[in-house]
């Protein structure tokens, strides 16, 4: 074919042409689609997977919230249940008055702090300890009926200190004015250890 004649046809079906650089042009904005579409869909995937991740740090942060809300409540009662080794008559005063609110005469009470609380470096000097607590123990000495004595245990152990039971040896007592049964308890506290000065 000539170029002549290709002008003819061209001229007498302006169609062809038409529709020639239609369909081209078409065919250049699905190709331009196709990639818009693509590049949204991977922003979207991208901006979903960032949400998702919000959402996570989210649950985590309100889970973390509450757990931070527990051990403020912990250490609350760790404070509270706290003894003070240098107040020893108040504290050996509170053991005195639990008794005769249950029913169960003190009859001895003693404190002591364990005896591997204080080290000392080769000058005789106190080293400072790596430990934030330590043990101070009491031995007391009660006598009552069984029911009391019972009520006494749990009272101590759910008052004023936290309290771990060592040990608790239960014999029969003088029998006067109802009494049957005596009891020596040892029993551990936890104080703050104090800051060694330099």
């Amino acid at each position: 074919m000539t170029s002549e004649r290709i002008k003819k046809t061209l001229r007498k079906y302006p169609f062809i042409i038409v529709g020639a650089l239609a369909s081209f042009c078409i065919f250049g904005a699905t190709i331009y689609r196709h990639g818009e579409i693509t590049r949204i869909a991977q922003s979207l995937s991208e901006n979903q997977e960032k949400i998702d991740q919000i959402r996570r740090n989210n649950r985590f942060a309100i889970t973390l919230g509450d757990d931070l809300a527990k051990l403020d409540s912990y250490l609350e009662r760790i404070d509270k249940g706290l003894v003070d080794p240098d107040a020893k008559a108040a504290n050996l005063a509170y053991f005195y008055e639990l008794g005769n609110y249950c029913g169960v005469p003190v009859k001895r009470a003693d404190q002591r702090l364990r005896s591997d609380q204080a080290r000392l470096d080769k000058k005789g000097k106190p080293i400072a300890s790596k430990k934030s607590f330590q043990n101070v123990t009491f031995e007391i000495g009660v006598e009552g009926d069984f029911a009391s004595l019972v009520r006494f245990i749990d009272r101590l152990k759910n008052d004023r200190f936290l309290v771990r039971y060592d040990a608790i040896r239960i014999r029969q007592g003088e029998v006067l004015e109802g009494r049957v049964v005596a009891a020596d308890i040892t029993l551990s506290t936890i104080s703050k250890v104090p800051e060694v000065k330099k």
